[in-house]
């Protein structure tokens, strides 16, 4: 004969003061523990509340849930509530001799439910209301065994159809279906919560493709935005819209810097801005700076610098998809919008024809900075809202600021932070 073995065990949760508890005994590892009482340490008069709140208990099944409490005179009175994921599961209201049939003010006796209820979303929450004079509550325990193991269902909730996938068997995950644009919104991952109003704030968002292990029956909604997310990927055609430039260096620059002029001030060119880049049909373009004072890149040939004022740049896409972008021709030399290696701003430098420029620029498309996102998990259209340039966060060194986001380049490496 096969016997069942079922393991039972017990958490103890003892008053230490009004707002703390010690805990012994065996518990999940990420329980959460809240404790709570208007009134003095372990007491509950006429008026207090002591409350403890425990999360983290998914898939665990409750045996039993005791007070141990006593009353300091035979008139001590309340109403001792406890909800298992946010329902009632006890309630028993009266005096300490309707409890307990008599008066024991010395020992603290036991109060409490006992049966078999398995928490899906593993919040269990003790409440004692005074209603007279005072109860004295010592400790609380809790039995539980694990709940039997089962394979867990996502619910997928996309507008007003959801959709549900089981796991194949216990463990084995369940992968995050595509869910399509909808009313001139675009769809951009499952959230845990709802959206229910316009959002400017980014969600944690989990993405199409992933595999997300489930703890307990789950349900993530699918939340789309106005504004469609970039791709980040590097833009070989030339047409016009908002870039962020970085430089690739190609071959190591050494040896004097013959020809290397300062820009002035006014003309810096951060290759971590973003740039508004506007392409002509005849391979030339106009670059300016957005956010914050915005100002044109343009360049003096008299004076071999940069300055503030449009210039048309002529513009060439390399077979590896890198950009040149140089001002001028002289005899056999062009000038070229070149960076140092170690600086954070541009130069006008020189190079011979034939030779490989020493340094060329990456380009990455970016939504309109002057657009704020908006995340929503129903797709109901909404204008896109225009903010003033003004509202732009200064830009920094490093740091692309752009709508809602930051993009950071550091060592060659793109990183993508809310602002």
């Amino acid at each position: 004969m096969n016997l069942l073995l079922v393991l039972l065990s017990v958490m103890t949760f003892t008053i230490e003061s009004r707002t703390s508890v010690s805990m012994d005994g065996i518990w999940p590892y990420d329980i959460g523990v809240n404790y709570t009482n208007t009134g003095t340490k372990g007491n509950v008069g006429a008026g207090d509340r002591a409350t403890l709140s425990l999360s983290g208990l998914e898939n665990v099944q409750l045996e039993s849930v005791t007070l141990y409490l006593k009353s300091n005179t035979d008139a001590g009175a309340g109403v001792i509530a406890i909800t298992a994921d946010g329902a009632s599961l006890y309630s028993k209201s009266g005096t300490y001799k309707d409890w307990f049939g008599a008066y024991n003010h010395s020992t603290y006796q036991s109060i409490g439910w006992s049966g078999k209820k398995i928490l899906n979303q593993g919040t269990l929450v003790i409440d004692v209301a005074g209603t007279e004079n005072s109860l004295h509550i010592e400790k609380y325990e809790i039995a539980y065994t694990n709940a039997p193991e089962r394979p867990y269902t996502v619910t997928f909730v996309m507008d007003d159809v959801q959709k549900q996938i089981t796991e194949t068997e216990l463990g084995s995950g369940v992968a995050l279906p595509v869910c399509p644009d909808v009313d001139g919104w675009f769809w951009d991952g499952w959230s845990t919560a709802p959206i229910a109003e316009q959002e400017i704030n980014q969600p944690y968002l989990l993405s199409a493709g992933d595999t997300i292990y489930p703890k307990k029956d789950m349900t993530l909604w699918a939340v789309w935005t106005d504004v469609k997310p970039a791709t980040w990927e590097k833009q070989n055609i030339p047409q016009s819209g908002y870039y962020s430039m970085e430089l690739l260096d190609k071959i190591l620059y050494s040896g004097v810097e013959n020809g290397l002029v300062t820009m002035i001030d006014a003309g810096m060119v951060y290759m971590n801005s973003i740039y508004y880049i506007d392409f002509t049909t005849d391979s030339t373009c106009t670059i300016q700076v957005i956010g914050g004072l915005d100002s044109y890149i343009g360049y003096d040939m008299q004076t071999k610098t940069l300055k503030d004022t449009p210039s048309e740049w002529k513009c060439m896409v390399l077979p590896d998809s890198t950009w040149i972008f140089s001002a001028a021709q002289e005899g056999e030399f062009y000038w070229m919008l070149y960076q140092k290696k170690m600086e954070y701003y541009a130069w006008l430098h020189d190079y011979k024809l034939g030779d490989n420029p020493n340094s060329v620029w990456e380009l990455y498309a970016l939504p309109d900075p002057y657009e704020t996102i908006h995340w929503w998990s129903y797709p109901i259209t909404h204008g896109v809202e225009l903010v003033n340039s003004d509202d732009f966060q200064a830009k920094r060194e490093w740091i692309v600021p752009f709508g809602i986001y930051d993009l950071i380049i550091r060592d060659g490496q793109k990183y993508l932070r809310l602002k």
